[in-house]
C-alpha cells in the first residue's frame, strides 16, 4: 500500500473526497532577490529545497509545484 504524506502546510482535497492533511512538515525552496536595477525591477531566483525527506519504499510526497 503507498501511502502519501503532505509536505505542503494546507490540506489537499481531491476531486473524489480524498483530502491529505499536512504532515507537519514543509518542502520549500529558497529565494534570493537581486539588486535593484534603473528601472527599479528586481529579479528572484531560486536556490536548494529544504525539508525534503529522503525518499521511502512505498512513500509518495505530495509537494508544491515549486518544489516538483
Amino acid at each position: 500500500m503507498t501511502n502519501f504524506v503532505n509536505l505542503t502546510p494546507h490540506a489537499i482535497n481531491l476531486n473524489n473526497g480524498t483530502t491529505f492533511q499536512p504532515s507537519g512538515l514543509i518542502a520549500r525552496v529558497s529565494a534570493g532577490y537581486s539588486e535593484f536595477d534603473d528601472n527599479l525591477v528586481c529579479c528572484q531566483s531560486f536556490g536548494d529545497v529544504t525539508g525534503l525527506p529522503e525518499p521511502q519504499d512505498n512513500v509518495l510526497y505530495i509537494v508544491s509545484a515549486l518544489v516538483l
